[in-house]
């Protein structure tokens, strides 16, 4: 995103057409596309910072023209709105006739009456009322027509219903309605439009009133249309000069020709002169009315929307074009979209902040469509407002301020809520499957009900507390603060509803039936046997209300799992309370077989009590199995799983694959096997995806950005710095594709039957908290080399992280070293190219607890003699290049100086080491398998290095996460995964680096925490 807004020359692509291309993450930033046609592009990630989109100069002269054609009409409606009645009065007003002034005035009357209903409840209802006076008019002109007749059918009707006298009034009446019928409307209507004075008043009346009402509705259509089109073309001003223009000539004319309506009345020029100026005046009153609806139209009167539309839409016609295009994180901030047509295109995620006249643009069937939302995307500012029910799915709201906001009922889903502001927010009841709040605020949030799931992130969110309960009256202080007392540490959030998107909770709201619900359980697996589910918990909330919640996998379809357990319990409590009644029923029937009357009642009440106490007695004891199976799991337990390729390769396939699960609490493991088919896309793609990673090593070496490998020297590149971002840009696109073919090629691979036993298996066994090593052992070089942390097993399960085991795995009998500190020997090799100098700074000033030995490029010699010193050390840490041979059976570290080693000529130093206590080696350079296989002959407990060539970034970063993380207390395994997680914030640049670091682990050998390595 940029925030630069110094003037830049603006890149021209007026006019030009990219339908249909595919312009992934393509920068237009600056650019003049006005007019340029993107109509199906795949714009996913491309920058239009600062763009200047809409018409061309040609098409804003057709817009003009247009916009005159409208205010003329307008003009010319206003006019025919006055004149008309004008026409009709002043024929009558050389000799006065109060009925006809009285007509003339309603008239006018409902001409006004219509502009102030259309402003006040807009077009579409002026023009229902209209619809009903059409529809009343057609019901009583035929009604009137039939009463209509000569005097003799009036009489002879009459005489049929034995009437002999007709009053005189009603024949008269009777003849008068006769106007009502076809024939003479028509002639009526012919007279009126021929300028014809002798015509019924009635029809007179009812066609100027219609023909006014009509000549109102263009007014208003026109006018409106006209106003924003100038807009478009040159903001007020035109609008203001065009309206000014026309109520200028509509008064004019108005006047002019009510002055010159009949010529034969020259000798009452003073009443034409009063007609004049009556419609003079009149019509500039419509026009300032309609002006002032016009206004209303343009700030997007909710009433009168479709008139704006209409507007945009001929506004639009030319202009640049984004129809059905996939503009998924694109980012349109500061850009100018007037005339922009954005009409079924994929806004997902797109950012739209401080874009300028996106009201000016098409947007339906996007979120734009709502005037609230569309400027809420602009300007990011949700404070204090109320966006109840909204549609903001997949809206980009990154760094927008929602504080004090009621978002309740809203969706949020796919949405980007990075970096917000959410404290004091209402979000009960919210939608946010698929959500990022990565880094959001969420102090004192109320997030009653809220919908969340394994898709919703909720990294590092910042929060002190937040509410379970929305009060019933709208307020700060909801109900169920969590934590109870207190605040949030760093992570407690995240760590809490983590757990909460892996369960189902179910609800009883008149106590449970411990029975009825150890029943349903039990059913509930049977329907399922592949889903593992474990009861968590259970708490009372107080009159009656208990929850109990269910561990399940995070891809679990939890609504269904809902719905089956209520239905199994509500037919088990029916059975079981239908058991209940029969048996009390039999002991009573019983009783009154054998029990004298007197002791009857007695009796029976004994029984009665006798069959409570049993049932509650089986109530307690169902009720303690339940407990049992609580607190069974109730705290997250630690397993080591082995998967061993016991032979085979991915051309002949894998046919025997061994998993054991060793669990802290038992020291045989379980054992089962598994098998994999031959898979020969896995080498394949490993091989496209070696080649584009040397592309961009190649790119990144002319940038400056070099991998911790030794470089051989090549010919230096012609091409400009500009040319190899772009070519770089394109590759990482490239890598991108491959990663998502990675992570659909091994899951699909994986999940064939054979193997997913071994998956169901794992699932079976863990709670979703569960903390499990699964230790990857196998001949085969590629398998090493696979990104296995893309497993759904290893997504689904966040305790969990894979490491390579190493070929030989045996315990060495430690020697009994005394240290006062952790001892961290640090080796800075050769630092051609990269920036070693970061990790030794970083070090050295990292943690009190540890004593830090830095050995600078030293020579083979130095770093022997450092190896055999007699307190030993705990850690490792090699910074500078490396590299492995192609088989992997060998690696070699540069120490600098032009000296490169292996790990064998240096063996015996590092055996002494290891026995005094070396437990942890980290290779912070590229390609280390080699050196891991080289150290696990040595039974080293744990190595940590890179699968692939690391840029010098990567490995800084890496190095001071995974540090800071271990040193807080965190397992290694936990370190190492969050630590390589992390890295995924700098993948723009570098594709894949969260892939790259690996544990190499002895698995004879239990991984030391920093604990245990600080003496006490």
């Amino acid at each position: 995103m940029l925030i630069n807004t110094s003037k830049q020359p603006r890149k021209n692509y007026q006019g030009r057409s990219f339908k249909n291309q595919d312009l992934t993450n393509q920068d237009f930033s600056f650019a003049d596309i006005r007019g340029a046609d993107f109509t199906g592009a795949n714009l996913t990630g491309a920058k239009f910072n600062y763009a200047l989109a809409g018409l061309t100069k040609f098409q804003v002269i057709r817009l003009f023209i247009i916009g005159a054609i409208l205010f003329a009409t307008a003009g010319i409606a206003a006019v025919l709105a006055v004149d008309v009645p004008v026409r009709f009065l002043l024929p009558k007003l050389w000799k006065p006739n109060y009925l006809s002034s009285a007509v003339f005035i309603i008239i006018q009357l409902v001409n006004i009456g219509l502009l102030v209903i259309t402003i006040r409840k807009g077009i579409a209802e002026t023009i229902k009322y209209f619809y009903y006076l059409v529809c009343l008019m057609i019901l009583i002109f035929p009604l009137l027509a039939q009463l209509g007749r000569r005097e003799e059918k009036t009489q002879a009707l009459f005489n049929f219903f034995g009437i002999s006298e007709v009053p005189d009034s009603i024949v008269w009446l009777f003849g008068k309605l006769r106007v009502f019928r076809g024939g003479n409307v028509i002639r009526n209507v012919n007279y009126w439009f021929n300028g014809n004075t002798d015509m019924n008043p009635v029809i007179e009346t009812v066609v100027t009133l219609i023909i006014s009402i009509a000549a109102i509705f263009v007014l208003i259509s026109t006018l409106s249309l006209a106003v924003v089109l100038a807009e478009f073309i040159a903001k007020k001003w035109l609008a203001n000069i065009g309206i000014g223009i026309s109520g200028t000539l509509t008064t004019f004319m108005a006047g002019n020709l009510a002055r010159n309506r009949d010529h034969y009345y020259e000798d009452n020029m003073s009443y034409l002169w009063m007609g004049a100026v009556i419609a003079a005046y009149l019509s500039l009153i419509i026009i300032l009315i309609a002006q002032h609806l016009a206004k209303k139209i343009l700030a997007e009167d909710e009433k009168n929307l479709f008139l704006l539309r209409l507007a945009v839409g001929i506004g639009t016609l030319g202009g640049t074009c984004f129809k059905n295009a996939n503009l998924t994180d694109a980012d349109f901030s500061n850009a100018i979209l007037k005339s922009t047509n954005f009409r079924f295109a994929n806004a997902t995620r797109t950012f739209w902040r401080q874009t300028k006249y996106l009201k000016f643009a098409r947007v339906e069937a996007t979120i734009l469509v709502d005037i609230k939302v569309r400027e809420l995307l602009i300007t990011g500012d949700g404070r204090n407002k109320q966006y109840i029910g909204a549609e903001l799915k997949g809206a980009n709201l990154m760094s927008a301020d929602f504080s004090d906001a009621n978002l309740k009922l809203a969706n949020l889903s796919e949405s980007s809520m990075q970096y917000a502001c959410l404290d004091y927010a209402n979000l009960t009841e919210v939608s946010a499957i698929g959500t990022n709040f990565t880094s959001a605020q969420m102090t004192e949030t109320c997030i009653d009900s809220w919908n969340i799931d394994n898709t919703t992130i909720l990294d590092f969110v910042e929060s002190k507390c937040v509410y379970l309960l929305e009060r019933e009256k709208e307020g700060r202080n909801h109900k169920e603060r969590r934590p109870s007392s207190g605040d949030f540490q760093p992570g407690d959030f995240t760590k809490l509803f983590q757990e909460v998107l892996n369960t189902v909770d179910l609800i009883f709201r008149n106590g449970v039936d411990a029975k009825a619900f150890m029943s349903s359980f039990q059913q509930v697996q049977g329907e399922n046997q592949d889903i593992p589910m474990r009861i968590r918990g259970m708490e009372n909330k107080g009159d009656g209300v208990v929850v109990i919640t269910i561990d399940v996998p995070p891809e679990t379809e939890k609504e269904k799992i809902h719905q089956q357990f209520l239905q199994f319990y509500d037919k088990n409590l029916r059975v079981l309370e239908e058991k209940y009644q029969r048996e009390l029923q039999e002991t009573k029937r019983q009783i009154n077989q054998n029990i004298q009357e007197s002791e009857r009642t007695t009796q029976i009440e004994l029984a009665e009590i006798k069959k409570q106490n049993a049932r509650s007695e089986e109530q307690k004891n169902y009720m303690m199995s339940l407990v049992e199976q609580i607190f069974q799991k109730s705290s997250s337990a630690n397993y080591l799983v082995t998967l061993n390729f016991e032979g085979g390769n991915f051309t002949t396939g894998f046919p025997v694959i061994r998993a054991n699960i060793w669990s802290d609490c038992h020291p045989l493991p379980t054992s089962f096997t598994g098998n994999l088919p031959p898979n020969l896309k896995i080498p394949q793609l490993y091989q496209d995806w070696g080649k584009k990673y040397k592309q961009l090593r190649e790119c990144y070496r002319n940038l400056g950005f070099l991998p911790r490998i030794k470089m051989k020297e090549e010919q230096t590149t012609n091409f400009s710095k500009k040319d190899i971002e772009k070519k770089a840009q394109k590759i990482i696109l490239e890598i991108r594709e491959l990663e998502k073919k990675w992570r659909s090629l091994i899951n699909y691979w994986l999940n064939e039957p054979s193997f997913n036993k071994i998956e169901k298996e794992l699932r079976t066994k863990f709670n979703i908290s569960d903390k499990v090593r699964i230790i990857i052992q196998s001949e085969e070089n590629l398998i090493q080399h696979i990104p296995w942390h893309l497993w759904n097993f290893c997504s689904d399960y966040k305790s969990a992280e894979t490491a390579i085991g190493l070929p030989e795995a045996n315990r060495m009998e430690k020697l009994n070293t005394a240290r006062e500190k952790i001892r961290i020997l640090a080796i800075f090799g050769d630092d051609k190219g990269i920036n070693v100098e970061a990790d030794r700074k970083y070090l050295s000033s990292f943690s009190r607890e540890a004593e830090i030995v830095s050995l600078v490029k030293p020579s083979r010699q130095e770093l022997d003699e450092r190896l055999w010193d007699e307190k030993g050390w705990d850690i490792l840490c090699f910074s500078g290049h490396s590299y492995s041979a192609k088989d992997g059976s060998t690696g070699y570290f540069d120490l600098g100086n032009q000296t490169t080693i292996t790990i064998e000529e240096l063996e015996n130093a590092l055996v002494t080491t290891i026995r005094k206590g070396l437990k942890l080696a980290i290779f912070n350079s590229c390609d280390g398998l080699g050196l891991a296989r080289q150290l696990a002959r040595l039974h080293i407990p744990a190595i940590i290095v890179m699968r692939e060539e690391v840029p010098d970034v990567v490995a800084q970063k890496f190095l001071q996460d995974f540090l800071e993380l271990f040193a807080s207390g965190k397992s290694l395994y936990i370190s190492v995964r969050e630590a390589r997680e992390k890295l995924q914030v700098i993948e723009d640049k570098f594709p894949g680096a969260s892939w790259l670091p690996v544990i190499c682990q002895n698995s004879a050998e239990i991984p030391s925490s920093w604990e245990k390595f600080n003496p006490p």
